[in-house]
């Protein structure tokens, strides 16, 4: 080390004086940048002392025999490039719009012999190697190192766990807001459920599918869980094969079992299931709900009614003799309970309430049968055949008028 700096020092002290104007201080940088310069000289000129990267690369190629000695300074560079490159730097797609993209830098010119040879190492990560088609090569990098960089893009907010994870907190936290919350959207008075965060068009359209898929035996009651006593009323949606994963909607919450927590259940399951990294699934399912037309609406040839699947007749039951009354007692225990309360809280005159946020959920209850289902029998599909729901339906069964004394109509507001 003294030798090489005794022989570096005369250059150093030039150049101290030259661009440093002489300052002391300055002095042992002026040295260390000297002695740098004379180690990178040496490696640069002198064969054998050390490989550069370029170097590697340059002999780097897809072996078809056995290795050579030569060979071994490569092999430890390609065992380097997977080491860096492990699995959890690969981000999953979970959407089947996503595009996952790598893209590999390296220094000195692009060879035919490079491109194979890092592809090779490459493709040995399971993770990476489905990627390797659309590889982009960026040679002549500035920087004396090889970087590997990968991308997903084309992903929703849904599709990044953290992003689904905020969006089930939303769902959950709108049912059960907490008085000491520090975030705005969660300071309001009352009860606000995940529905709300559905506008109106949209929540008619989700529950005309949710009925169409009733209609189609796409939506159906699970069997229940013998070994699991609390268990709840569970609806199966389920899309493609046999084999393909359902989505589970259990009717638990406020009314557990009752058919009006559907749109309440589905959202929170929808979000579930994202959170918990099943969106590639999820996002299927909803792709084929959101273009399901019911069966026999454009041929016009329908089931004969005792064909028609029982969820579906309960959906329609309070406007049309299907036999089924579910509709119509749901909404009979959902108006007690809220005659209830309100009695409650007329007695309770100025005092404190604790009964607000039951009220409004059971609103949303009873909306559901008093407004969704009437607006999405009657929403158009927009084709020949069976237009709506409510076509199929008088085409299927006798109407009648509800017992509850509202009408028929899509869109009859409630008091």
């Amino acid at each position: 080390m003294r030798a090489a700096i005794v022989d570096i020092q005369d250059d150093a002290l030039k150049g101290w004086e030259r661009q440093e104007a002489g300052r002391v201080d300055k002095l042992a940088d002026s040295l260390i940048e000297g002695l740098q310069r004379r180690v990178h000289d040496l490696l640069q000129t002198k064969s054998g002392l050390y490989t550069s990267l370029k170097t590697l690369l340059d002999n780097a190629e897809v072996r078809r025999d056995a290795a050579t000695a030569e060979d071994s300074a490569v092999q430890r560079l390609g065992a380097m490039i997977l080491n860096k490159v492990n699995t959890s730097l690969v981000p999953p797609a979970v959407s089947t719009e996503a595009e996952t993209r790598i893209t590999v830098s390296f220094p000195g010119d692009d060879a035919p012999k490079k491109r194979e040879w890092l592809k090779s190492i490459l493709s040995e990560n399971p993770l990476v190697a489905p990627h390797l088609e659309r590889l982009t090569y960026v040679p002549r990098s500035a920087s004396d190192s090889i970087a590997v960089g990968i991308s997903v893009v084309g992903l929703g907010l849904l599709d990044v766990p953290d992003g689904a994870s905020s969006v089930n907190t939303w769902v959950n936290a709108a049912h059960s807001p907490k008085g000491t919350d520090r975030l705005a959207w969660r300071q309001r008075l009352g009860y606000k459920d995940s529905i709300a965060f559905v506008n109106e068009e949209g929540r008619k359209t989700m529950v005309q599918r949710l009925v169409a898929a009733s209609f189609n035996k796409r939506l159906l009651v699970a069997d229940a869980d013998p070994a699991e006593k609390d268990s709840f009323v569970t609806l199966s949606l389920h899309f493609g094969n046999a084999q393909a994963e359902p989505i589970r909607v259990p009717l638990q919450g406020a009314m557990p079992d009752k058919l009006a927590q559907l749109p309440d259940a589905f959202l929170e399951t929808v979000a579930a299931e994202y959170a918990a990294g099943n969106g590639r699934g999820v996002g299927q399912i909803l792709t084929e709900l959101a273009d399901l037309v019911p069966d026999g609406a454009k041929t016009g040839r329908l089931p004969k009614a005792d064909a028609v699947p029982a969820l579906f007749k309960a959906f329609v039951g309070r406007h049309f003799a299907t036999g089924f009354n579910q509709g119509a007692e749901e909404l009979s225990e959902i108006n007690y309970r809220i005659d209830e309360i309100r009695t409650e809280k007329i007695k309770a005159g100025d005092k404190e309430f604790e009964g607000e946020l039951r009220l409004n959920a059971l609103l949303e209850y009873q909306k559901f049968w008093l407004e969704d289902v009437p607006a999405a029998l009657h929403l158009p599909y927009h084709i020949l055949g069976y237009n709506s729901l409510w076509d199929i339906c008088k085409a299927t069964f006798a109407e009648i008028t509800p017992t509850d004394g509202t009408t028929s109509s899509a869109g009859k507001k409630r008091s």
